[in-house]
């Protein structure tokens, strides 16, 4: 489980199937288990999710140049 919630913290884009590792215990026969999986869950998406607004670039914020990365992360 650490290492799953670690991997996605470290990277979610390159280690988002760890998500199915942690979703998968879930559903695990102990309910420690189970728990564990849950609390770590929400200590991921609480970390990856941004706390801020997400809204689509104005006409004037798409005329601006910007970098690859920065291209590839907005809405489309």
């Amino acid at each position: 489980m650490a290492v799953a919630a670690n991997a996605l913290l470290s990277g979610p884009e390159d280690h988002i199937g760890e998500l199915k590792t942690l979703t998968a215990l879930l559903g695990d026969s102990d309910m420690q288990v189970s728990r564990l999986a849950m609390v770590s869950l929400l200590a991921v998406f609480k970390d990856i999710i941004p706390g801020y607004r997400i809204r689509p670039p104005t006409e004037k914020e798409l005329e601006v140049k910007v970098r690859q990365w920065q291209k590839h992360s907005r809405l489309k």
